[in-house]
């Protein structure tokens, strides 16, 4: 080709490219409409299309109005196209229905076909293109105008519903409906064409119940499948009393169909009836019936199942009794896990179901978290501690799964270790208000302002995983599975199962299994929705505050608490509320020695005092701890408002034993007992007016003489030579009285 040839070319080349870049930098051009003429009239609604005109290339499309609400009410947004993103909103305040949406595959909107419907409620039919006003439109960001169009045709007396259904499903119904009122009819006969390429009529009719009682018609149908016609006539079988007729509005039957390959999976395919003939008693009348579709599109919906790790018992949720349960939301994100999609949250359902729409993002975040004033100990307690020395020391009595190993790391740093376990007996006890995580604090125990995790949640994908499988060489760890020095942290976002396929994807249902941190045996499953313990577990023992053997003292009471049980006990927690204007918790005076963790905590919020304790070796039937109680006046049972016990976790009845013993003051203490010399070094002298017990105790209450008997009126020697310099405390008592007196052993005496 020659230079003088190509020259022209490039300019006109150039020339097109300039036109281009001027066109991008243009508003975007076109009208938006409401065609009430091609609107579907169904039973107290009113479907009316949405669609466009531009010449541009449309991505992103918005409009706002307002109606009459004497005729019509908003319902919702149907039969939207497939490949956008929506949202909609009818805000009473200023009587204003919104609509937001955008391409999401890049392709462009189609002009001049429907984008979506307005599901409107009709209150008043005569509806006309004048109730809808104040319209105003966006393409691509850019204002154009606006306008409803049109009429709804009133001479159709019939309607063949719009259906919309998922490609996956083999089978749809279309229903065929009376829009006026129908009087004094004894039969049907029409013909109803289909489109015979893509569907092929099953021959299953189901008659409705809004004209006539099901049980009193009958059909008969014949579908030629050459012309894509279904022939069906609907007559009153002999059950029908007499003066039976079809009435009313609403739906005549529907017509089953099944799909063929050629239905595409994003696909609308028409049907028509020329006419549907009434059958009277005097004579048949010829009615029109408008025109329906079928929508087949893709499915976005996802199917699962929350359930508990312990006994696959649901973690469900009623939204009418939110207070009953423990809420829990399912959020779409994507894979960063932070921007989350709360306008479109789900719930689970009373099953533990939910379903949820892909639109809102690939993966999903169940969040599932405890108020920090919350009582967790029904199901957090020593004995889920007793499990976690266990796996600290290697002690193959107990070996965890994975939910239990999970559970152990409260503070998901990937290991369990005592700090796990300082963490879990301070949240049983309501020192912490919630497990301090690698994820959201510092070493120093400073937060990130974002709450720490109860729950978490695995799927079967994860579950998979070698991560997630014993350490081959348990308790040590392989490098692999899972061991205390290796435990799998598990992440807040999870994604959504692949479909089975792309054409026409079926996303497969899994289930996710809930695990409470900190809950190591599972207890979770005792307690109801709405925290209530279900079952006290009489069975497995008692636990009791011994009035009988109480130590009153000036101001103060102190009493032992133990138990009884049938089972090895490793573990004893309790809970007992007070009533704060008579009594008040003062201390933790003594526990038994072969305690492994004994701690107290007194929440002011519900006046509660909590207790919780472990061991490595089984408890005995001695007294297990004293706590001592400042008192304003003498004590009285009915200071104590609530009791519930734990022993190995099991919910246990909690009971006061015996009465308190009449106690002396400490003003005339020494009218009933003697004791010198007062500090002593080797020797004690104690003189009591009446026949008792005597015993000397630590200020912790624990025994450090062998309990000794006192006649009365007579001097009892106590050998102190091999008690340690310090204060005590002298115990005297008897089945009437018991007095204390503090007394000092001093060896320089």
């Amino acid at each position: 080709m020659k230079t003088k040839n190509i020259i022209p070319i490039l300019f006109f080349l150039f020339l097109q490219l300039c036109i281009q870049a001027k066109n991008r930098s243009l508003l975007t051009t076109g009208t938006i409409y409401l065609d009430l003429s091609q609107a579907s009239v169904g039973s107290g609604y009113v479907d009316i299309p949405v669609y466009y005109e531009s010449t541009d290339f449309v991505e992103a499309l918005d409009f706002a109005l307002q109606f009459d609400e004497s005729k019509l009410s908003y319902n919702s947004i149907v039969d939207t196209v497939s490949y956008i993103h929506y949202l909609a909103n009818y805000s009473p305040s200023d009587k204003t229905l919104r609509f937001t949406s955008y391409d999401f595959d890049g392709l462009g909107y189609q002009p001049g076909t429907r984008i979506l419907s307005v599901r409107f409620n009709v209150l008043n039919p005569a509806i006309v293109n004048t109730d809808f006003f104040s319209l105003k439109g966006l393409l691509n960001g850019d204002p154009v105008p606006m306008k409803s169009i049109g009429a709804i045709n009133q001479s159709h007396h019939y309607v063949i519903d719009t259906t919309t259904g998922i490609c996956s499903d083999p089978l749809f119904c279309l229903p065929v409906r009376a829009m006026d009122t129908v009087k004094n009819v004894i039969g049907y006969d029409f013909s109803l064409n289909y489109p015979k390429a893509k569907v092929l009529p099953t021959g299953n009719i189901t008659i409705a119940g809004d004209l006539i009682n099901p049980n009193y018609a009958s059909y008969a149908s014949h579908t030629d499948t050459v012309n894509g016609v279904i022939h069906i006539s609907v007559f009153l079988n002999p059950t029908a009393p007499s003066n039976t007729f079809f009435q009313g509005i609403g739906k005549l039957l529907c017509v089953e169909f099944s799909k063929k390959p050629a239905l595409a999976p994003v696909d609308t395919i028409s049907f028509t009836v020329p006419s549907i003939q009434e059958s009277y008693v005097n004579g048949v009348e010829g009615k029109f019936v408008k025109v329906g579709f079928y929508i087949n599109k893709k499915s976005t919906y996802y199917h699962s199942l929350l359930k508990f790790w312990s006994d696959n018992s649901p973690i469900a949720y009623d939204s009418l009794n939110p207070s009953h349960y423990l809420i829990t939301k399912i959020f779409g994100t994507d894979s960063s896990c932070v921007n989350l999609y709360p306008v479109n949250v789900v719930y689970p359902d009373l099953t533990g179901h939910f379903t949820y729409d892909l639109i809102n993002g690939p993966f999903i975040r169940i969040n599932r978290d405890i108020l920090s004033s919350t009582d967790v100990q029904p199901v957090i307690n020593g004995f889920d501690a007793n499990l976690g020395h266990k796996v600290l020391v290697d002690d193959l009595s107990f070996i965890p799964s994975i939910y239990q190993i999970i559970a152990l790391d409260v503070n998901m740093d990937g290991i369990v270790s005592a700090g796990d376990i300082s963490q879990l007996n301070q949240r049983s006890v309501k020192t912490l208000p919630e497990f301090k995580q690698a994820w959201n604090y510092t070493n120093s125990g400073t937060s990130n302002g974002q709450p720490s995790k109860d729950w978490l949640f695995v799927d079967s994908v994860l579950l998979l995983k070698p991560a997630y499988k014993i350490s081959t060489t348990y308790p040590s760890n392989d490098g692999v599975g899972y061991s205390k020095a290796k435990v799998p942290v598990v992440p807040f976002c999870l994604p959504v199962l692949p479909p089975s396929s792309d054409g026409c994807p079926v996303y497969n249902s899994s289930s996710y299994t809930g695990i409470l941190l900190g809950d190591v045996n599972g207890n979770y499953d005792a307690i109801a929705p709405d925290g209530v313990i279900k079952r006290l577990n009489d069975a497995a023992g008692k636990i009791y505050l011994n009035l009988n053997k109480a130590v009153c003292g000036h101001g103060y009471t102190d009493i032992p608490i133990s138990f009884s049980s049938p089972e090895k006990i490793v573990a004893l927690d309790f809970a007992v509320q007070l009533n704060p204007g008579k009594l008040r918790f003062d201390r933790l005076i003594g526990t038994a020695s072969y305690l492994t963790d004994a701690m107290t905590n007194y929440a002011n919020d519900d006046h509660t005092l909590r207790f919780t304790s472990n061991s490595r070796q089984v408890y005995d039937d001695k007294d297990v701890a004293y706590i001592r109680f400042a008192t304003v006046e003498k004590f009285d049972p009915a200071f104590l408002t609530g009791m519930i016990g734990y022993l190995n976790g099991e919910p246990v009845r909690m009971e006061i034993k015996g009465e308190l013993p009449t106690g002396i003051s400490s003003s005339a203490i020494s009218h009933f007992i003697q004791v010198y010399p007062n500090p002593g070094n080797t020797v004690i002298n104690v003189i009591s007016q009446e026949k008792a017990r005597i015993e000397l105790l630590d200020l912790q209450g624990r025994q450090v003489l062998i309990s000794v008997s006192a006649s009365g009126g007579e001097i009892t020697e106590l050998n102190t030579s091999g008690i340690a310099e310090g204060s005590y405390l002298l115990k005297v008592y008897n089945d009437h009285f018991v007095g204390t007196e503090r007394i000092v052993i001093d060896k320089t005496k």
